[in-house]
């Protein structure tokens, strides 16, 4: 399966040689809380802004 996989994402980037998944980060921007402990929990200092991050996983079939 994993050389399946492979296949068709080689077929799409020849360079990901190897490869048999994918994953990609994803900041949604989100609302300032009043509550202390929220706010920090959102805060990103290295993007200047409050934001909640996700990863998201998936095979190259859909």
């Amino acid at each position: 399966e994993f050389s399946a996989h492979n296949e068709l994402i080689v077929a799409r980037h020849p360079r990901l040689t190897g490869a048999f998944a994918g994953l990609d980060g994803l900041n949604l921007g989100t609302q300032t809380s009043d509550n202390e402990e929220i706010e920090n929990a959102t805060y990103n200092g290295w993007l200047c802004a409050h934001y909640v991050s996700s990863v998201l996983v998936f095979s190259p079939r859909g």
